[in-house]
């Protein structure tokens, strides 16, 4: 696989709650059982080996990103919605 030259100021931090993603950008494992990530092995890889991007453990009970991709409870839906959403008092 050909890489790209692209520099990178920083390394971005990639906040995962799926133990198999983080086995897979750790290193730790040779081959992922994601589908989703199997056509793109190579790909994370080069950003894993470069320090472009590097994975940290987020738990699931703050993971904001579930507010968007997972049907949730109303309970649970009110509790990630006011982690990013600003209150406002009415007068």
């Amino acid at each position: 696989m050909e890489e790209m030259d692209i520099g990178f100021p920083t390394t971005m931090k990639l906040q995962v709650d799926n133990t198999t993603a983080e086995a897979f950008m750790n290193n730790t494992c040779r081959k992922s059982k994601l589908k989703h990530i199997d056509c793109r092995q190579e790909w994370v890889k080069m950003l894993r080996n470069k320090d472009i991007v590097v994975p940290v453990h987020v738990d699931t009970e703050v993971n904001i990103a579930d507010f968007f991709t997972k049907i949730l409870s109303a309970p649970r839906f009110k509790t990630l919605r006011d982690m990013f959403m600003i209150s406002r008092k009415l007068n």
